[in-house]
């Protein structure tokens, strides 16, 4: 519509206008509000949201760190009952332990002396001095005529200077031996 009206003529606004005007400005505005309002509870939410997820990773991450733990310990707990098998099936066989220490202690010659003997899993190792090669072949020669002890073998033997203090310096000779222990029928003895 073309307002033909002078500018100077100025057109009254009428009450109900007025009204209309307000109503409208006021569902404006509350629209605004009400999206104003709806678009911040929407980012408080969202970020309340990634705190619990930060929150759930960081639980998770530590789950996953027990159950690593809990698959490592069991693993050691099956290796401790296969190791607690192998002792009970040692301790059931008839091993006089006095028997065989007793026949160790008559094969070692007197020019021998014995640092350490070691028993493990089907095997023994031997480490000594003697002061001759003579008393070292007569070692051998001992345990290899014993029928407590099978497998004789000679790993190393060196020459050493032993000295202790309030004793003389002495040229001895190092020695390894390994073996595997046996009952009377041949078989071999599972000690740890």
């Amino acid at each position: 519509m073309i307002n033909l009206l002078p500018p100077e003529y100025k057109r009254t606004t009428t009450l109900e206008e007025k009204i209309i005007s307000v109503v409208i400005i006021s569902c404006i505005l509350s629209a605004l509000i009400i999206m104003g309002s709806f678009y911040y509870r929407l980012v408080l939410e969202s970020r309340l949201i990634e705190q619990q997820l930060i929150i759930a990773e960081e639980r998770l991450s530590m789950v996953n760190d027990q159950m690593r733990e809990l698959s490592q310990l069991e693993k050691e707990i099956e290796e401790g009952k296969k190791e607690l098998g192998e002792r009970e099936d040692f301790l059931g066989r008839d091993l006089d332990w006095i028997l065989i220490l007793e026949e160790f202690r008559v094969l070692v010659p007197s020019d021998t002396w014995v640092e350490s003997f070691e028993v493990s899993n089907e095997s023994f190792n031997l480490k000594g001095y003697t002061f001759n090669h003579q008393g070292l072949n007569n070692m051998l020669k001992n345990l290899r005529t014993s029928k407590s002890f099978e497998g004789i073998r000679l790993v190393s033997s060196n020459k050493r200077t032993l000295s202790y203090q309030g004793y003389i310096e002495e040229d001895t000779y190092y020695f390894e031996i390994i073996g595997m222990l046996a009952d009377s029928g041949g078989d071999y003895y599972n000690v740890r």
